[in-house]
């Protein structure tokens, strides 16, 4: 008999081997399309007779609905279906006094009704539909009130044991977990965060498991594309957490950053994240955390621990290979700019601004680095930035360059870090050629680089050993290591070493010229302190390095093929000969052989290229060399070459341009003049470079061998015979017609007497293009001579005397147009211009300071007046910065000089802040904070009834602001007699300050005995800075400013202080004073005798003409031609021919 088919294949059969879980609905409803308000009000009606299976289609379909509101492109059939939406939910809407709880009561009671017959699908489909439909309606204004009371709804108690009933599902269940958090996310984000504070007031229900729900990664994990795209538990926790960080109340928004559970549950394993989380996570911390300028550095630092900044370093290692994506490469940048902003600033960061860290020391000795072996300490040194010290050690900055810069950054911003991270960071360096050495040998260098911060040497005495020596040659670096590494095979290793020793001597020199001035300027046992610091810092330097004699080995075994390797180590021998000399002299180098070598060589080549460069900078470090070195012969002729090697680095100068490395080997070149009597060194410009000058742009070409070879030999021969050349000058002054005082200044270069000694066995050659050549540049070199002070008698009896010697007329005819004007080779402002650039090479930081200038013409500039800052930034920078830094960085002085603001509202804020400043400098524990104290106090007392209807006068602010620097070094020439004035009187008189200190400074011994001049510089700048106003003008008037100083002017003045003077009367043209001037103090008077003077530089004639012109031509002439009778047109005619 046969089988009976069944009926229903597809019917439940309780005999089957495997039951069926779940009713299957598919295909059973016909899909829903929604047209109306009444079609969305069909299909969301709910009873507990509806099948469980059509309410979840129709809940589908709502989704589906929801989706192409709020994922759709923006078109009619879009806002059709908007205004569907709204007519639903404006017939949901229940009247006022039923409350907000039956708002969607349809879907609400169905939520609650699937919660609590555990059909977790429809749960799920509900919850993930209301958090659709809050997004949906979140950016279009007119669903504003209906979201908020779906918000409110939504938050009532019945519906929060909903969400404590899906946050509190099994982690297996994250189709449950996920829309719930949606949900949560959604309400908090809603119209800008309004329901926000209610969702943190359920907290132990809303925020509840969040710390476990940060650990499920599981969905974003699949293989699968389907399942990729869904968001994992974990994203969804972090934006819910995110949201509510970024909308709560700042003490919520602090207590949520301070759980450590969350927080730690957010950075754990963070590189297993897929790139765009780790991309939103790294945004947020950013935007909420790093750039909120409220969030308290405490909660900031309990943030950024030390797990979390490991955490994030380790996003350093994805994607380590060549073929790593976009947003690999987006995640490691970006984390590198997070580290960077967190570690090495205080305002955005965890940075502490510790800047007397360095000077701690625990040892208790009397000076800090004194009994400190450092090369077998193993002792810790206290840091102020522990976090950051713990998170340096787990850093590779030789295995990767973002690594290697953050820590870096980090040695900047924080010097201290410095010697705890190389004590404490057991790292060989011993020679290997392998990627790990030469990574660290980059990072080692790198560091030795860092500019040395000035808060080292600002305190006071003693500082920490460790701190220094640790900035300029780690411990890694030790002498035997480097040893080892100058003597291997391997020319990287022996390169890489010559450039890190070479960085960390540059280190050293820095730090000794920060010192210098400070040890000479210090007394008694605080200079003896620094002293002794010095001393330290260079033997410990001594102590870890080789012997120079393994430098030698490797200079000569370089290659003449490696140019950059044979430059580096000539350079590295200049170094130790300069700042190690005793170590070097003890060792024999004959540096002759290599200089002449490197003389023949610079002659061959010629252009800008790389190798000349090359060649140029190792000829720089060999006269660095032979400058310190006992038994070079600079005026000896070496049998290879054609000149003796001091005229051959002339001419190498003469044929080069003014460049930097050439601008080194001419103050080497002076300092050798110097030291010999060949060229006289009392001049107005440098007579070496006047020198150099004359041969320079001669014949619109190089001069000719046969010039340098006569010029080699004159001064060979005036080196030789000193003492004859000088009684050969000697009788030539003697033989002139000059009264004392003329005669004791007839001084000029031996070397132009040696040359007329020469100068017979030059015109008896028959050579005349030779003898024209030499004559061409005679006649130049006299002209500059003349223009440097030279006496005009005396060269014009030169002039004669070399005449007399020449028989060919040509000849005499050039010797003819010498010292006339205009001459035919060269003026004045070529020999100006050589001047600035030889001074520039000498203090390349001055143009660092100039002020800003108005051209009066290409000679002459004078200080334009200073204009007041509209934004006044000094009232409230000081506040950020500690007592000691707002004083020395001026940032207190430019507070006071706000009271001389022609703004009420300005002056009344800075006499405030002062108030407030004095406060806190009575707290202080600042070491000169009594002195300041009392000058602070009485400008406030002298201000506060001058400031209601005038500014305060600017030379009172100056001098105010200029105390207060005074003051804080107490080795200032100014220290005592700016103590004194405080001790003198409460009470200012503001009226009569500039006279009471020009009294004090011009009428009065200084202070120190030798510090005259810079007392009356000090002054000077001052009285200029101070003169700002007509106000200002009066005050001097009355006071008899300029009267006194240009008295001053009859005696002798250095140069500085004739300049600060000149300043000073130009200040004054340009604020209306020229009339005081002339009518008041003669001031045309005053300049036609500053230039009948002998006292007075040939080269202050032009300044002092100018200065004329701009008074009269700024002055009432009206009332100056009444005083003068109309003379004083024409004495300005009879200045200005």
């Amino acid at each position: 008999m046969s089988k009976r088919p069944n009926a229903d294949p597809d019917a439940d059969n309780p005999y089957k081997k495997r039951q069926r879980t779940t009713t299957q609905v598919i295909g059973k409803y016909a899909s829903t399309d929604i047209n109306s308000s009444q079609d969305l009000q069909d299909i969301l009606t709910f009873t507990q007779d509806t099948v469980a299976g059509q309410f979840t289609h129709n809940v589908k379909s709502f989704k589906l609905f929801l989706d192409s509101i709020a994922y759709g492109e923006d078109s009619d059939d879009q806002s059709i279906k908007r205004g569907i939406l709204l007519e639903y939910l404006n017939s949901q809407t229940t009247p006022a006094e039923s409350g907000p709880s039956r708002y969607l009561a349809d879907i609400i009671h169905s939520w609650s009704f699937s919660a609590q017959s555990n059909n977790e699908g429809l749960f799920s489909a509900i919850t993930a539909v209301l958090a659709l439909l809050l997004k949906a309606t979140s950016n279009h204004i007119e669903f504003r009130e209906h979201g908020n009371n779906l918000c409110r709804t939504l938050l009532q108690e019945n519906q929060l044991k909903l969400f404590d009933r899906g946050l509190g599902a099994s982690k297996a269940k994250e189709h449950v977990i996920s829309p719930c958090l949606r949900l949560l996310t959604e309400i908090v984000l809603y119209d800008g965060g309004t329901a926000a504070t209610i969702v943190y007031a359920h907290r132990e229900i809303t925020l509840k498991r969040i710390d476990v729900f940060l650990g499920i990664r599981k969905a974003s994990t699949g293989a699968n594309p389907e399942t990729q795209r869904k968001l994992s538990v974990r994203t969804n926790a972090l934006r819910y957490l995110f949201a509510n960080i970024r909308l709560q109340s700042r003490s919520a928004k602090s207590n949520l950053l301070a759980d450590g559970k969350m927080i730690r549950a957010v950075f754990h394993d963070i590189k297993e994240d897929v790139a765009f989380v780790v991309l939103e996570i790294l945004t947020f911390l950013k935007k909420e955390v790093v750039d909120d300028s409220n969030l308290a550095y405490a909660v900031k630092s309990r943030l950024f621990g030390d797990s979390t900044l490991r955490s994030l370093a380790t996003l350093y290692q994805l994607g380590d290979h060549e073929d790593e994506s976009d947003e690999v490469t987006r995640v490691r940048n970006q984390a590198h700019e997070l580290l960077l902003c967190v570690c090495t600033t205080a305002e955005q960061g965890i940075l502490k601004l510790n800047r007397e860290a360095h000077l701690q020391d625990n040892s208790g000795s009397e000076f800090g680095g004194r009994d400190l072996v450092l090369a077998t300490s193993q002792k810790r040194k206290e840091v102020a930035n522990v976090t950051l010290s713990s998170f340096l050690q787990s850093l590779r900055p030789y295995a990767d360059l973002r690594q290697c810069e953050l820590v870096l950054a980090m040695f900047t911003a924080a010097p201290d870090l410095v010697p705890d991270y190389f004590l404490n960071k057991s790292f060989s360096f011993e020679p290997k050629l392998t990627s790990t050495w030469a990574g660290y040998s980059n990072f080692l260098l790198s560091s030795i680089q860092i500019p040395l911060p000035y808060d080292y040497i600002s305190g006071k005495p003693p500082f920490h050993l460790s701190s220094i020596i640790e900035s300029i040659i780690p411990q890694p670096l030790t002498k035997k290591a480097l040893t080892r590494c100058l003597n291997q095979s391997s020319n990287l290793i022996r390169f890489f070493t010559v450039r890190i020793m070479t960085a960390a001597f540059k280190k050293l020199a820095k730090l000794l010229e920060l010192l210098a001035p400070i040890i000479q300027d210090g007394e008694g046992e605080t200079g003896g302190l620094w002293h002794r610091a010095q001393l330290d810092v260079i033997n410990e330097f001594r102590k870890r390095c080789p012997e120079m004699k393994h430098v030698i080995a490797v200079f000569r075994n370089c290659s003449a093929d490696s140019p950059l390797f044979r430059e580096g180590a000539a350079r590295l021998l200049a170094m130790y000969y300069k700042h190690l000399p005793q170590l070097a002299l003890e060792e024999k180098l004959d540096i002759s052989l290599a200089l002449s070598d490197s003389l023949k060589q610079n002659s061959l080549y010629e252009g800008d290229s790389k190798i000349n460069w090359l060649r140029r900078l190792e000829l720089y470090s060999f006269l660095e060399i032979a400058r310190r070195s006992p038994d070079m012969r600079w005026w000896h002729k070496p049998d290879d070459l054609l000149l003796s090697p001091f005229t051959t680095v002339i001419r190498l100068l003469v044929a080069s341009p003014h460049t930097d490395v050439d601008g080194g080997v001419r103050l080497l070149m002076r300092e050798i003049v110097e030291e010999t009597t060949l060229l006289d060194q009392a001049t107005t410009y440098n007579s070496f470079e006047v020198l150099l000058l004359s041969l320079q742009d001669f014949k619109h070409g190089l001069p000719s061998n046969s010039l340098f070879e006569f010029l080699d030999n004159s001064i060979l021969r005036c080196l030789r015979k000193p003492v004859k050349y000088h009684d050969d000058l000697a009788a030539i002054v003697s033989g002139l017609t000059l009264n004392t005082g003329e005669i004791e200044g007839c001084k000029v270069d031996l070397l132009l007497v040696t040359i007329l000694d020469q100068w017979p066995f030059l015109t008896k050659s028959e050579n005349l293009v030779v003898i024209k050549e030499v004559t061409l540049w005679l006649v130049r070199y006299l002209d500059f001579i003349m223009h440097n002070g030279g006496s005009l008698a005396l060269l014009s009896t030169f002039r004669e005397m070399f005449k007399r010697q020449v028989r060919d007329k040509d000849t005499r005819g050039l010797l003819e147009q010498a010292l006339r004007e205009p001459t035919i080779c060269g003026t004045k402002d070529e020999l100006k211009k050589i001047n600035r650039s030889s001074q520039q090479a000498n203090n390349p930081s001055a143009n660092l300071h100039q002020e800003a200038s108005v051209e009066l013409n290409k000679d002459i500039k004078v200080p334009q007046l200073p204009t007041e800052d509209e934004d006044h930034p000094a009232l409230v920078r000081w506040a950020q910065m500690g007592i000691s830094e707002a004083i020395k960085d001026g940032q207190i002085g430019g507070l006071i000089l706000c009271l001389c603001s022609k703004y009420e509202d300005i002056r009344k804020q800075a006499i405030l802040n002062l108030g407030k400043f004095s406060g806190i400098l009575q707290k202080s524990e600042y070491s000169e904070w009594q002195q300041t104290y009392l000058l602070i106090g009485e400008v406030i007392e002298a201000a506060r009834n001058e400031i209601s209807d005038n500014p305060f006068p600017s030379f009172a602010g100056v001098f105010a602001a200029r105390s207060l620097l005074v003051l804080a070094e107490p080795l200032h020439f100014m220290y005592t007699k700016i103590n004194r004035f405080l001790n003198k009187s409460p009470h200012w008189v503001t009226g009569k300050l500039p006279s009471y200190w020009v009294d004090k400074i011009l009428l009065n011994p200084p202070t120190n005995d030798d510090a005259h001049h810079e007392e009356v510089d000090w002054l000077l700048d001052a009285l200029t800075d101070g003169l700002r106003t007509a106000e200002d003008l009066e005050i001097y008037r009355r006071c008899h400013v300029f009267e006194r100083l240009m008295s001053m002017a009859a005696f002798s003045l250095p140069r500085k202080c004739e300049n600060g003077l000149t300043e000073l009367l130009f200040r004054c043209t340009l604020i209306g004073g020229s009339t005081t001037l002339i009518t008041r103090s003669s001031l045309l008077s005053w300049i036609k005798c500053r230039l009948n003077s002998s006292r007075t530089r040939s080269s202050d004639h032009a300044i002092l003409k100018h200065l004329a012109h701009k008074a009269y031509e700024t002055s009432d002439k009206k009332r100056v031609s009444q005083w003068s009778n109309g003379n004083a047109s024409e004495s300005l005619h009879s200045l200005l021919p």
